[in-house]
């Protein structure tokens, strides 16, 4: 059962983001509104899609 009062949208956006240190990335509405930011979103982001990548390549 589930108390859905306790519900908070971008509950864990919000704090993986305070986590990493950046707190400013957990709201992706307020990224698109600044170039910038949402450029440097855009290259983590492929860096961390490229890693993953990698990662998941079997070397036998």
């Amino acid at each position: 059962m589930v108390d859905s009062k306790l519900k908070a949208s971008r509950f864990f956006r919000d704090r993986f983001a305070k986590v990493l240190g950046k707190p400013e990335r957990g709201n992706w509405k307020e990224i698109r509104k600044n170039e910038q930011m949402t450029a440097e979103s855009g290259k983590i982001n492929k860096e961390t899609q490229k890693k993953w990548a990698k990662s998941r390549i079997k070397k036998f």
